[in-house]
């Protein structure tokens, strides 16, 4: 993977992001890290997690989901020029939604049991289905929201 990202020219501390209409770009932790108090996890409706990841994620899909939260952005009114306010988002003064974790049943039945034998799967075991963090949030932000999904 280092070789990869070498050949691409994108440095180690790059943070893939994805943006309305799948369009990729990267954030670099060194030009300013997550600030935690900037953003909130929690819950999301299920349609609107669809819709915003379908409409970035590179697959256009959506697995069969089980629970979905969302990455709210608190301050959205603090979003820089070059990765601000995405096209279908208007500013109300609310937290906005930057980013969609879905925990969803695996492909195939056998995948669960098998790591994890003693917990019922597809209730007390889930698969990470969908991950997407757009383009504003901060280098680094993807791993506190995994973490903030993992405690709630």
């Amino acid at each position: 993977m280092r070789g990869l990202i070498r050949e691409l020219g994108v440095t180690e501390d790059a943070c893939q992001r994805w943006g309305h209409g799948r369009v990729h770009a990267w954030r670099y932790a060194r030009l300013g890290g997550f600030r935690k108090e900037r953003y909130e996890v929690g819950p999301v409706n299920h349609r609107i997690a669809r819709d915003w990841t379908i409409a970035r994620h590179y697959s256009g899909s959506w697995p069969q989901v089980r629970l979905t939260y969302g990455l709210y952005d608190l301050w959205p009114h603090l979003a820089d020029e070059e990765h601000g306010p995405e096209p279908d988002v208007l500013d109300l003064g609310m937290p906005r939604l930057v980013g969609v974790a879905a925990l969803s049943v695996p492909q195939h039945e056998k995948v669960l049991p098998k790591t994890f034998a003693k917990l019922v799967p597809n209730e007390e075991s889930l698969e990470l289905g969908r991950f997407v963090v757009g383009p504003s949030v901060a280098g680094n932000g993807e791993s506190e929201q995994s973490c903030a999904v993992r405690t709630i």
